[in-house]
């Protein structure tokens, strides 16, 4: 069994989305000195992204779950699939989480540090995230079922998390367009043009 050529395509299509997005704002970061909102608005501009992708993740890992329940013959090669599939995101959030601590995000660290601590553990002790049982079917049956509601939970996690991101970006750019100097100067520009209009 491999990955279906959409389920391929589409891992190839996120994972260089999120590439370009890191590489298209290194060179920004370098160029010009932000500003701590600023800052702030790029890294839950990145996070929003990431977290974009490690939803989709879990829907495709959910698919595979369920192809894998219907197909009993195959466990061995599902087992490498799904490795290939779920270490990616793991690394990912590890990554994202040590972002947002690097650059001193709490409150949204604070959510992703216990995720975080688990992929590690998974990484370091390279546990299966599905585990092959021979002649043991209802075990696995079982298995099974525990496994897809750990990746539902993941994946309400993640929404939960691209959620937050939003309403975060949304809370930046408001108070970027009512504190910021070109609305202000913008606004005095339009008020001393109508006292001129009224003078005259």
């Amino acid at each position: 069994m491999t990955l279906k050529t959409g389920e391929a395509v589409t891992l190839l299509l996120l994972s260089t989305l999120a590439v370009l997005g890191v590489v298209g704002i290194i060179p920004w970061i370098s160029v010009i000195s932000f500003s701590p909102w600023q800052w702030d608005l790029i890294l839950s501009c990145l996070a929003l992204v990431t977290n974009g992708l490690l939803c989709s993740m879990q829907i495709v890992v959910i698919f595979r779950l369920g192809e894998l329940k219907s197909d009993h013959i195959n466990h061995f090669d599902m087992e490498k699939i799904m490795r290939r599939i779920v270490v990616p995101e793991q690394t990912s959030q590890i990554i994202l989480t040590a972002l947002l601590i690097v650059n001193t995000a709490w409150s949204h660290a604070s959510v992703q540090v216990p995720v975080a601590a688990w992929h590690v553990f998974c990484l370091v002790t390279r546990r299966a995230p599905v585990k092959a049982v021979l002649g043991k079917t209802e075990e696995f049956g079982r298995g099974l079922a525990s496994i897809r509601r750990l990746y539902l939970l993941k994946a309400a996690f993640y929404t939960a998390t691209l959620v937050w991101c939003v309403t975060r970006i949304c809370g930046l750019l408001l108070q970027a367009l009512l504190h910021g100097r070109g609305l202000h100067g913008a606004l005095q520009a339009a008020a001393g043009s109508l006292a001129g209009g009224l003078a005259a």
